[in-house]
This record gives structure tokens, sequence and C-alpha cells, in this order.
């Protein structure tokens, strides 16, 4: 009975207690660096910026240049950019709490091309036109691939190395096209300020006169593009990085 007893008064103390935290005035308090308010101790952010969402490298450079300048929220410089050849991010440095802001995000406007998919000759046509550079081998490609554009039947041989198409018209007439294996081409695939790297494709047909294009470079075409991110960041922002307001991390 008597541990029953310490059980309900230790209970009635404990409902004392909320009660009497609930009723006590609102106060903030500062704990290791952080401000709780009193009411379940709910931390109150410090005033962050919003992020800003970029598309291009220009207009990165214009923001990174003008918010070091400002830095009208105080922000912890220097500003580190992770340079990258897709989405890019810009942080503040640590603060006294190790915390760090994100600011803005950055990430290229492009379009989705169909990479290791068979789609037909009219739409590998528009494809080829609308998200690759002008360039010789593309004309060459391009050039090869028209007899087959508007042939009601298409056979397609195979070997391992290269490909052989035969475009039937009517009853009798034939052409055989060689496809090359391995094609040079140069696509939208980073931000338009740098050169676009040319990418090795494998192309590939089959029966019904469908094309792919399947990456054959190993990702090297990413590296390129980063490593020409990076220089254009190094080249537009040098005031900036030389006085220890910027750092490119990638």
């Amino acid at each position: 009975m008597e541990r029953n007893e310490n059980a309900t008064v230790e209970f009635v103390e404990k409902i004392s207690e909320l009660v009497k935290a609930e009723n006590e005035p609102f106060h903030v308090e500062n704990v290791l660096g952080k401000t709780f308010v009193n009411k379940r101790w709910y931390e109150v952010e410090k005033n962050k910026p919003e992020i800003m969402k970029l598309h291009s490298l220009k207009s990165l450079v214009d923001f990174v240049k003008t918010t070091v300048e400002n830095n009208n929220c105080n922000l912890t410089l220097p500003l580190v950019i992770e340079a990258s050849y897709t989405t890019m991010l810009v942080h503040t440095s640590l603060a006294d709490d190790s915390s760090r802001v994100t600011i803005a995000t950055v990430e290229p406007i492009k379009p989705d091309i169909n990479f290791g998919r068979f789609i037909d000759i009219h739409n590998f046509i528009i494809q080829l036109q609308t998200c690759f550079a002008d360039t010789e081998n593309k004309k060459m490609l391009l050039d090869t691939i028209k007899y087959i554009s508007t042939e009601a039947k298409v056979e397609t041989v195979d070997n391992g190395i290269s490909n052989t198409v035969t475009a039937t018209t009517g009853v009798s007439l034939k052409k055989e096209i060689s496809i090359p294996p391995i094609v040079k081409l140069v696509g939208y695939r980073t931000y338009r300020e740098i050169e676009q790297p040319e990418t090795m494709y494998l192309l590939r047909a089959e029966d019904g006169g469908k094309l792919a294009l399947f990456e054959a470079d190993g990702g090297e075409w990413q590296c390129v593009a980063q490593k020409r991110v990076s220089e254009y960041l190094y080249s537009e922002l040098s005031e900036q990085i030389d006085s220890g307001k910027v750092v490119i991390m990638g």
C-alpha cells in the first residue's frame, strides 16, 4: 500500500510541475549558443535567407558576386560552391555552432535525351536535330540514316561489330546502309556557358528501323564537363576567390 501511495504522490507532483510550467510567462533562453523558448523548448532558428533556384552559370556568378559584396544577412564567409556538371549547391562556411546554410541551388536546363532505348527513325532524327550540336559527325549520321526514314520494311544484320540495314521500297528496290558502330556526338547535357563535351555512343538498329544510342565512354564526358564548369567559375570569380570570400569545391 505504501508503494502505491508514493507512486500516486509522484504522479501528482509531476502533473503540478507541468501545469506550473504551462502557466509560466513566455521567455527565451540561450543554451550552448542556441536559442530556445520555454514552451516545450522549441528551438528558435536564426534568420535564414530563402534558397535561390538558379539555372545557369552566369546567374550563379552574378548571385555570388552580389551576395559577398552586400552580405545583408551576415552570412558566414567564404561561400562554398559545390561545382558539378549537373546540380550544384552554394553553402555558407561553418558558423560557431558548426551549422552551415545552403543559400542557392543551380541546375542546368537541358533536353531529355533517350539513351539506351530504341525509338522509331522519325523521333530519332528529331532527337538528333534538337538535342545535339551541329557537327560533321551529326551531319554524316543524318545522311546515313535518311535512307530508312520512309521505308516500308527494314531488316538488320548485326555481327557485333557493325550493323547492316537493308531498306526495301516497293517490290524490288533495295539499298544497303552500313551503320557505324561508334559515333561521336555533342549532346546538350550540361550548362550552355561551357563547351559541351563530345561523347562516344554505340549506335544500334533493330528490325523495323528503330535506332538507339548507348553511352560508350565510361562516363568520361562527365569528368570533362565538370572540369570545364570549375574552370569557368575560377575564371569568373577569380577576384572573390583571391580575396578569400569564395571557395570552389570540385
